[in-house]
């Protein structure tokens, strides 16, 4: 699991619409594929200010294949975002993760309950076979007004998890729980962590023309930003709707991915 250089656009992005604090969780511990030089400049271009840190607060990956290429560690890229508390989720403890949960679980631990401001889903979601109990376990989690943050496989990732999902699965989820759906985009990519993205805004009408067989052979992956307000919850089935009008399909675009913005 890791967040490649477009990943990190994708949280100034979010940063520049409502600034990072407190405190993250992300579920599973991240790989970071950039050096720090390289967010500085990505912070440049979107025109926010990171977090100032001491010589000392800059660390460099732990594992030596990311070390050698200055590629810096997770709590340095959430610092400079702006977070002052960075915590990881696994369910084991090979990778040090500061607490150790079972995302199948039903019962959130006490000591997690409503702790953090925002939570990433960078790549764990679908390693999880029960995928209603990590929504809600995201949902206890959560502090209101919260965020969470996925960044999920769509399309061509085979055999990456138990899963690849349909945009739908987050987009019903969150509406039917009353969750504000921040921002949603699908991206278009290739195998390689520096690999340029091209992204496109989600609305369920856009892919209609292309959801059955109308994708092309390249990597698709989703990022979800919701936010946890006074009236969401986390237990609601959303029912799948296909049905979609006619006229809306007729105006839907074969090509969703000819006119966007490379990432």
């Amino acid at each position: 699991m890791g967040l490649a250089k477009g990943a990190i656009k994708i949280l100034m992005q979010e940063m520049k619409r409502k600034p990072f604090s407190g405190s993250i969780l992300t579920l599973g511990r991240q790989d970071i594929f950039i050096t720090y030089e390289v967010l500085q400049s990505i912070a440049k271009k979107f025109r926010v200010a990171l977090q100032k840190l001491k010589t000392d607060e800059i660390l460099l990956s732990s594992k030596e294949q990311y070390k050698k290429k200055n590629y810096i560690a997770d709590s340095t890229l959430f610092k400079a975002l702006g977070f002052s508390e960075c915590k990881t989720l696994d369910i084991s403890d090979y990778e040090s993760a500061d607490y150790i949960f079972d995302l199948n679980e039903s019962r959130t631990p006490k000591i997690l309950t409503t702790a953090f401001d925002v939570i990433i889903d960078g790549g764990t979601t679908e390693h999880v076979f029960n995928i209603p109990k990590v929504l809600q376990n995201i949902f206890n989690m959560l502090k209101f007004n919260g965020r969470i943050i996925h960044m999920s496989p769509m399309l061509n990732y085979v055999d990456h998890g138990f899963y690849m999902f349909s945009p739908r699965l987050f987009w019903d989820f969150y509406l039917t729980n009353k969750f504000e759906i921040n921002s949603f985009e699908l991206i278009c990519h290739k195998p390689k962590h520096n690999a340029k993205w091209k992204i496109c805004k989600y609305l369920p009408e856009k892919v209609a023309s292309l959801s059955l067989g109308g994708f092309d052979s390249y990597m698709y992956a989703l990022c979800c930003i919701s936010t946890k307000t006074k009236l969401s919850s986390g237990h609601l089935i959303p029912q799948g709707n296909n049905y979609v009008n006619e006229k809306i399909i007729a105006k839907s675009s074969t090509s969703m991915f000819s006119n966007l913005k490379t990432n």
